[in-house]
């Protein structure tokens, strides 16, 4: 039984070079960035252990749902380990669902 899926709220880019990224989006598509924010998690928790971390995070629109652009800045997250694996690249999918945990529950039972 196919899953249908809820709609798209963003695609998570990674990117070592939020500038360039930026630049680049702009030359090839004549897009901006609508929002740009740094986040910061002084006491974060990767693999058990306390880490600090932040990021340059920024979204374009496309229509109904849009891109997030996100450069690690500083500390160890699933981002700079995404880079240390992949490389730039699609980091996640977001879709908007009513709940979570609901959602989750209704995929395990397909």
């Amino acid at each position: 039984m196919p899953i249908s899926l809820p709609p798209l709220l963003h695609v998570g880019i990674i990117v070592e070079d939020f500038d360039r990224a930026v630049a680049d989006y702009t030359n090839r598509w004549g897009v901006g960035m609508e929002l740009i924010t740094d986040l910061e998690f002084p006491a974060a928790t990767l693999h058990g252990e306390e880490v600090g971390r932040s990021a340059h995070h920024g979204f374009i629109k496309t229509g109904a749902s849009e891109i997030e652009l996100i450069q690690p800045l500083k500390g160890r997250s699933p981002y700079t380990e995404f880079l240390d694996l992949h490389g730039e690249g699609v980091h996640h999918l977001a879709y908007v669902v009513e709940g979570i945990d609901q959602y989750v529950e209704s995929l395990r039972a397909r």
